[in-house]
């Protein structure tokens, strides 16, 4: 019985590795994402510079001189594409399996049963679909240290199971211990990890001090104008992140760095079962502490069993490192690289520990807990692969964004430092590298009439709004509406903005809604899109287009008339008197609502609140049912442009709308067009949460005047929110 479940352990793990090759695929996307930015601003601001420098310079606290080769080669030889980064990730992984493989089979003597359930756990755990981990291809920093502590004692391993002393596998051991130093700060604590498998497993006294005398070298290296990453973050050579870690700040927390510790082990199970997987992890981490104990009182002659012990104990020390950095700052999925390294490697335990003592009816059970593990992350999956997809729309256009130049808060919240930002996309479009590759891209600035046009049958589709984007130094405009190719019945995915015949602006499919019907051959559904344009200085003409391949498009319903005034939100003017009608839900005569995580005041004729935290929370009572309304409309004035959110119900899953506030400094409307929620109408009650501002302007100050309600019906894919500028701000 336990041969043919063995059978099935490994396909569970080559199934594993499929669905993540798939999903790599269809998330793989040139735009970069979070650190890659920052990679791109220090490459452009190098200039002429020295490359050396630019190689050794830190990367918050961590020097990445390894990752940087691989980003630089994918820059210059794959045009930034993010693919070959993907492909050798999946490489680095594929690699790890082997000396798993190697590891349970040549050290461990495993064969048959035994060795194909260790590789089909180790596969399982290695490729677990993580979006954050298997869709960047930044992420090479994060697995190659884990990947170089393995292969270095590994390395260490085979000298001493080989029985005589070859220098060139200590040197092997420092090769990975380097690598792992020279791409992320965790890898230096592959040398005391090389000096401990050392001293454990018999090799000769010369070989401990001369891995301490190389791996003293390289931290003496490192430490050469070292920057903490805090430090850096407050002199602005980092990221800005990082000013919020405390690891000195840790040490009074020890319960809080447990916690976190705890907390990411826990989190790769399966959420019906966090609490058990919680007690698993205690379990599981005094299990390896103990077993580290044994093999020091004890020095068992197992190799295996040592090398298997220190590299456990090497992912729970790594977890704590993270934890001590970054105890007050969250958990992030990347996390997971070592976590599931750590169960890899307790499943292995746990089936060695079965092949020398156990009957064979234990490891069924084993077996069969662990195919029930993998049946329950199955159903995630196609979730998982929703999300890449999702995610990947989200980044094409954030790119169409900065491509045409226009800074959209809700479509770029995530970029780090937008003017960075946007100088990086302007030398990424110089060099015509990354998005600056992708069809929308390459077609700005072409006329309309280099594309073949399609039969107005083949798409449906139209502008909806055209709604101005206020920054000052990157305005324009952000152009919606909806676009389905009747013949392949799917959303039309690429979308460009044509002014009096040349592409002026791009864009991409947004989000596939479900309504009434667009039209006989859709019934039901359609896909809404998002686009940019660049500001005009006179009236033009706007069509709209959906490109279905590089050299051929379809027009999207008819041309549209827009002025110069639709660039500027300062054409868009509303006063109390416009609001007649309304119901007033609350007035500062009405007194101080319930707020979290700030604090507020009335002053005068206006609600002051100040926010003191990463989550201000604002509750407002309503004198009646909300649900008759499909418009909040708050006046305020808002000391930084932010995102905003309006809850209701359960004020959880899917109970709300988001959106952004483009002005700041000035009193506007702010219209929540809470009727688009398809919760609203029977679940909103007589009380609301606003939440004023994000974690990106905690600190700030926001202003409101007053709360109305509108019960006007909206039209179809209304935004969430809407701004308008106030003609008659508070005296």
């Amino acid at each position: 019985m336990s041969n043919c479940l063995s059978w099935l352990v490994l396909a569970g793990g080559i199934a594993t590795m499929i669905v993540t090759a798939y999903m790599m695929r269809a998330g793989a996307s040139p735009v970069p994402v979070m650190d890659q930015w920052w990679f791109l601003t220090r490459l452009r601001l190098l200039g002429g510079g020295s490359p050396l420098r630019f190689l050794w310079e830190q990367h918050n606290e961590h020097r990445i001189l390894v990752p940087r080769l691989f980003y630089l080669t994918d820059l210059y030889v794959f045009g930034g594409s993010n693919r070959f980064l993907l492909i050798v990730l999946y490489a680095i992984q594929l690699a790890h399996l082997c000396l798993f493989g190697w590891i349970f089979g040549h050290l461990g003597g495993l064969r048959g049963k035994h060795w194909r359930t260790v590789v089909g756990i180790a596969a399982f755990c290695l490729f677990l679909p993580v979006p954050e981990i298997f869709t960047r291809g930044w992420e090479i920093a994060w697995v190659l240290p884990f990947f170089c502590a393995t292969a270095g004692v590994a390395a260490v391993a085979r000298l001493a199971s080989a029985g005589g002393f070859r220098s060139s596998w200590i040197v092997i051991s420092w090769l990975a211990a380097l690598v792992a130093s020279l791409t992320l700060s965790n890898g230096f604590l592959v040398w005391p990890l090389l000096c401990l498998t050392i001293v454990l497993l018999r090799v000769r006294k010369a070989a401990i001090f001369a891995t301490g005398l190389v791996g003293a070298v390289a931290v003496a290296l490192n430490s050469i104008g070292y920057k903490s990453g805090r430090a850096q973050a407050l002199d602005g050579t980092g990221s800005k992140f990082l000013a919020g870690a405390d690891p000195i700040g840790a040490l009074r927390h020890p319960g809080a760095i447990a916690d976190f510790v705890l907390r990411c082990f826990a989190a790769s199970w399966p959420a019906p079962i966090q609490t058990l997987a919680f007690w698993v992890s205690v379990i599981a981490i005094v299990a390896t502490l103990a077993g580290m104990l044994w093999i020091f009182v004890r020095r068992p002659r197992s190799l295996v069993f040592v090398v298997v012990l220190l590299l456990a104990a090497f992912q729970i020390l790594t977890a704590t490192v993270i934890a001590l950095a970054r105890w007050n700052l969250g958990i992030a999925d990347r996390y997971q690289a070592t976590v599931m390294l750590f169960w890899a490697f307790m499943g292995g335990i746990c089936v060695l520990a079965m092949a020398t003592r156990a009957a064979p009816m234990v490891l069924a059970l084993f077996q069969i807990a662990i195919l029930a593990l993998m049946a329950m992350a199955a159903p995630r999956f196609s979730s998982i692969l929703r999300e890449v997809q999702t995610r990947k729309q989200s980044l094409a256009i954030e790119a169409a964004a900065l491509a045409t130049g226009v800074d959209d808060l809700e479509t770029l919240y995530e970029l780090p430092r937008k003017d960075s930002a946007f100088a990086s996309s302007e030398f990424l479009h110089d060099q015509h590298r990354s998005f600056f590759r992708l069809a929308p891209e390459r077609a700005l600035g072409r006329s309309t009439r280099e594309f073949a046009v399609t039969s107005v049958q083949r798409c449906e589709g139209q502008i909806d709004f055209v709604e101005p984007v206020a920054d000052q130094r990157w305005p324009g405009a952000r152009v919606s509406g909806f676009a389905w190719d009747r013949q392949l019945q799917k959303p039309v995915e690429q979308i460009i903005l044509a002014t009096d015949g040349v592409v002026r602006g791009i864009g991409n499919s947004d989000i596939l809604v479900r309504s009434s019907g667009t039209g006989p051959d859709s019934p039901g559904q359609h896909s809404t899109w998002r686009a940019f344009l660049p500001p005009a200085v006179k009236a033009v003409t706007l069509q709209a287009y959906g490109m279905l391949d590089e050299h051929t498009v379809c027009a999207l319903g008819g041309s549209r008339q827009i002025s110069a005034d639709a660039f500027s939100v300062k054409a868009l003017y509303t006063s109390e008197s416009d609001l007649a009608g309304m119901v007033p839900l609350w007035r500062p005569s009405d007194g101080v609502p319930t707020i979290y995580d700030g604090a507020a005041a009335i002053n005068g004729k206006t609600l002051v609140i100040h926010s003191t935290g990463i989550d201000t929370q604002m509750f407002f009572p309503s004198p009646v049912r909300l649900n008759r309304f499909h418009i909040i409309v708050f006046k305020a004035l808002f000391e930084k442009s932010d995102l905003l959110e309006l809850f209701f119900g359960q004020m959880i899953n899917g109970r709300g709308i988001s959106g952004t506030v483009p002005i700041a400094g000035e009193w506007v409307y702010v219209f929540a067009n809470v009727g688009t929620n398809p919760y609203w109408k029977d679940e909103a009650g007589i009380r609301f949460r606003f939440d004023p501002t994000s974690a990106a302007a905690a600190g700030s100050t926001v202003r409101i005047a007053g709360v109305w309600g509108e019960e006007a019906q909206l039209p179809d894919r209304t935004p969430s929110f809407e701004t308008k500028l106030c003609a008659d701000p508070p005296k």
